[in-house]
C-alpha cells in the first residue's frame, strides 16, 4: 500500500470513528445540562475516545461497550412499584439493542453491550436481600431473550468470582480493587469533579433513603446518607475498576451524568428530565404520546392509572398528562 493509500484508509477510519461517536453522544448524560458540548461535541470530546473506537474500526470487530447498571429495584416505594424489572427495563434493553444496530450503519459488525449488573456490589449497604437481586437479574436475562436483544448480555459478581457467598465476593472486590475510604474523602475535598459526584450521590441517597427512616431527624439522615454516598462511590469505583481490568479494550458507559471529557460516557437509557433517574429508581408514564420515566409518587399524584402485565405491575398511563408538568 502506498503512503497516499495508507493516508486515505486512515482518514476513512477516523471519519467512521467520529460518526460512531456522534451517534453515542446523541444519548449522553452530561454533568451539566447547559454544557455547550451537549449540542455540539468539541474536538476534545472526540479525542478522549477516538483511538479506542478506531481500533475496532480497523479490526472489523464489533465495538464492545461495558455498562455498569441494572442492579435491583430501589426499596423506596415512592419511586418504584415492585422489586422486579418492568416496562422501564424492557424499554431500556430494546434501546440498547437498537443502539447497537444503529452502530452497524457505520460499522457493519455493529456493537455489543455488556451490562455489568452491580446489584450484589451494593445490596448489603442498601438493605436489599441478595435473593431479590438474583431474581431481578434473572428477570433481566429473560427480558433480553424475549426481546431478541442479541447484542446485549450480562455480567455480575458471580461471573467475576465464581461460586461463593456474596459477602465473601464483596470482601474480595473491596480487598482487590477498592480505593481506601480516606483517599476518597480527601479527593472530594480537593477535586471539583469528585465533589460534584459526591454532592449528586448525597442528594440522591437522601431522597432515596428518607421514606425508609421516617423517625430519623433530617440532620441525622443527612449524616447517615453522607456515609452512604462515600461507601457507594467507593464500591462503584471498585466494580468499575474490576470491569476495566476484565475488559480493558471496551468503551466505558455509565448511567450517571459524566463530565464532558471523562473516560466514561454517561448514557440516557430512556426519556426522562431527571439526569439521575433510572428504570430501577422510577416508573414509566405513558401519556399517549411519549413514554417518560418518572417517580411513582409523581405518577400517582397526577392520577395516572397503574397497568398490570403478566400478573405484575408494569407502568402507569394518563392520556391527559401534560409533559411540561414533569418536574426534574
Amino acid at each position: 500500500m502506498t503512503v497516499a493509500e495508507d493516508e486515505q484508509v486512515g482518514s476513512r477510519e477516523r471519519t467512521l470513528a467520529r460518526q460512531i461517536l456522534e451517534l453515542v453522544f446523541r444519548f449522553r448524560r452530561l454533568e451539566h445540562a447547559d454544557d455547550p458540548c451537549a449540542a455540539q461535541p468539541c474536538d476534545d470530546c472526540f479525542a478522549t475516545h477516538e483511538e479506542r473506537v478506531g481500533r475496532y474500526v480497523r479490526s472489523g470487530e464489533p465495538l464492545h461497550f461495558v455498562l455498569p447498571a441494572f442492579p435491583a429495584k430501589s426499596r423506596n416505594p415512592e419511586k418504584v412499584v415492585g422489586s422486579l424489572p418492568d416496562l422501564g427495563e424492557r424499554i431500556s434493553v430494546e434501546f440498547l439493542q437498537s443502539f447497537c444496530e444503529q452502530v452497524s450503519h457505520y460499522h457493519p459488525t455493529g456493537a455489543r453491550i455488556l451490562i455489568c449488573s452491580d446489584g450484589h456490589v451494593f445490596s448489603d449497604l442498601l438493605g436489599i436481600p441478595d435473593e431479590d437481586v438474583t431474581a431481578y437479574r434473572t428477570e433481566m436475562q429473560r427480558i433480553i431473550e424475549q426481546t431478541g436483544a442479541s447484542a446485549v448480555s450480562m455480567y455480575s459478581l458471580d461471573d467475576a468470582f465464581g461460586a461463593m457467598p456474596y459477602d465473601e465476593m464483596r470482601r474480595r472486590l473491596l480487598a482487590e480493587y477498592a480505593t481506601p475510604l480516606e483517599d476518597i474523602r480527601a479527593e472530594v475535598l480537593t477535586d471539583l469533579g469528585a465533589r460534584s459526584l459526591f454532592n449528586g450521590m448525597h442528594r440522591f441517597m437522601l431522597e432515596d433513603q428518607a421514606p425508609l427512616h421516617p423517625g430519623m431527624s433530617r440532620t441525622k439522615l443527612r449524616e447517615h446518607c453522607k456515609e452512604f454516598a462515600y461507601q457507594m462511590i467507593r464500591r462503584s469505583r471498585a466494580w468499575g475498576d474490576l470491569v476495566a481490568t476484565k475488559f480493558p479494550d471496551s468503551l466505558r458507559l455509565s448511567i450517571h451524568p459524566q463530565p464532558r471529557h471523562a473516560e466514561k460516557i454517561g448514557l440516557h437509557l430512556i426519556r426522562t428530565r431527571d439526569s439521575w433517574l433510572t428504570p430501577w429508581h422510577g416508573v414509566v408514564l405513558d401519556d399517549g404520546v411519549n413514554l417518560t420515566l418518572v417517580k411513582r409518587s409523581q405518577a400517582e399524584s397526577d392520577r395516572a392509572s397503574l397497568v398490570w402485565r403478566n400478573g405484575r405491575p408494569s407502568h402507569y398511563v394518563n392520556p391527559h398528562f401534560r409533559q411540561e408538568e414533569i418536574a426534574s
